[in-house]
């Protein structure tokens, strides 16, 4: 079993969110884990500073970490707006650049699911910024209905990130599905809105589900994790992306992106 790290941007920056409910539940979301003891009044406040830094992504630290441990990871990164995802086209071709220069691919976080003319609009969008027509998507907050990967093959995507299920990868309505099987508000959020579990009570549940795809054989194993909580404001959050990290290391998993798992999916005929 190989694992496949993704990223995906969700924010940029504080200011495109003055217009809607991000920041009020950002705020929200903060007073109840404090009062609720989840987090410190440390990492409180640094949350609070973050608003006035006008910064809400962590792209440029998570690339040094990912670089650092040899972990070529995929970044999903969006062209379209909408569920509270903000930022501009230009915006977005400025972090795509980035992330590109430092040797990472790229691929689209999807806003249309389900509407075939907007899926192939952000298709073109994204592929005029990145030079190429070769990329992948995830639906933001995994949205998906029984048209969207037929959609999403007739627009022409390489593969599709999106469906939740413990299952190996497979082809589906002529695209590739690689399904998520761990997200990191899974493991810490659970089905809430704040955090529910401590570091080492998602850890574990992390490595329950890593062993349960050990046993069902799962070829590729993905694991998602938002660029935004690789921050001291997001303590559990981000130690729980690098102890998970240290602990595939120490077990010798085998680390790829979705293009390479893509590329020996062809080459062995699956």
């Amino acid at each position: 079993m190989k694992i496949i790290i993704s990223h995906d941007v969700d924010h940029l920056f504080v200011n495109e969110h003055f217009n809607d409910l991000i920041l009020p539940k950002h705020i929200l979301r903060s007073k109840i884990e404090l009062f609720k003891g989840k987090i410190s009044i440390g990492e409180f406040f640094f949350r609070l500073n973050e608003l006035f830094g006008n910064k809400l992504n962590r792209i440029e630290d998570i690339i040094d970490f990912d670089i650092k441990h040899q972990i070529p990871a995929t970044f999903f990164v969006g062209v379209n707006n909408g569920l509270g995802l903000n930022y501009s086209l230009k915006k977005a071709a400025i972090a795509i650049k980035l992330i590109q220069s430092k040797g990472f691919d790229v691929g689209v976080h999807g806003i249309a699911f389900e509407n075939i003319e907007t899926i192939k609009s952000e298709f073109e969008r994204f592929a005029q910024i990145v030079g190429h027509r070769n990329f992948g998507i995830r639906m933001h907050y995994l949205r998906n209905n029984s048209n969207t990967l037929k959609y999403l093959s007739d627009a022409g995507y390489l593969f599709d990130a999106t469906l939740n299920e413990i299952k190996s990868t497979y082809i589906i309505n002529n695209i590739t599905e690689f399904p998520v099987h761990i997200m990191d508000g899974w493991m810490i959020n659970e089905n809430k809105a704040w955090q529910i579990n401590n570091l080492q009570k998602a850890l574990d549940k992390s490595k329950q589900m890593i062993d349960e795809g050990l046993k069902k054989n799962i070829d590729y194993f993905s694991i998602l994790f938002h660029d935004r909580y690789f921050s001291k404001g997001f303590r559990t959050w981000k130690q729980w992306y690098t102890q998970l990290i240290e602990f595939l290391i120490q077990n010798h998993f085998q680390f790829v992106d979705y293009k390479t798992a893509l590329k020996e999916r062809t080459q062995n005929k699956i």
